[in-house]
This record gives structure tokens, sequence and C-alpha cells, in this order.
């Protein structure tokens, strides 16, 4: 069970940081290039992290959303369930056109 913990975070993960999404920006909160029609991998928006929303499968949830740049650090928290089984994934990118990291903390159900 640990590889799908493992597998559903970095995902997450990957796709936070990979897509836009407007829906919910936890899925996706790339800045969008005009000029060129396409998204900017690795570049992210910092007002749509600030939306992003609870995302839940039927064993796994996303605990928190956290990002830093330089001394500052926001947390979001997605979801009030508690879990003993959780794993955090880590991506650089740049936040704001500043370089930061942004962290996404994915859970197990404690149910099974």
């Amino acid at each position: 069970m640990n590889f799908y913990l493992e597998e559903k975070t970095l995902m997450i993960a990957d796709s936070l940081v990979k897509n836009l999404n407007e829906e919910n920006p936890l899925l996706g909160s790339c800045v969008k290039d005009g000029d060129k029609k396409r998204i900017k991998s690795n570049e992210i928006d910092e007002t749509l992290l600030l939306q992003a929303k609870s995302f839940e499968l039927k064993e796994f949830f996303v605990k928190e959303l956290s990002w830093k740049i330089g001394a500052t650090e926001k947390r979001i928290t997605l979801s009030e369930k508690e879990s003993a089984n959780c794993l955090t994934a880590k991506r650089f990118a740049l936040i704001g056109s500043k370089k930061g990291v942004i962290e996404v903390k994915g859970c197990l159900t404690d149910e099974n």
C-alpha cells in the first residue's frame, strides 16, 4: 500500500508544477503564456496556489499544501482528516518569478 501512497502523492505534486487546472489549482497552478498559447512548467502562479481545493480518492487524500519562498512560508490545510500514514513530496519551482519549494502532503485513510 505504500507504493500507492507514493504514486498518488508524486502524481499530484508533478501535476501541480506541470499543468494548469482552473477548477482545482492543486492539480495545476502553472502560469499561462498567452503569446505562445502554452503552459509554463515549473512557473507557478501563487494566486492560484491560494485557491487549491481538497482532493480525495477512495483510500487517498491530500492533507496539506505548503510552499516556501526565501524566508516566507505559506501552508494550506486541505483536509481535516487525520492519518498515521502520510508522505510529503517536494518540488522546486519559480513561484511568482522567485525560486521556491512546494510541498504536497498525501495520506492514506486509516480505515483500511
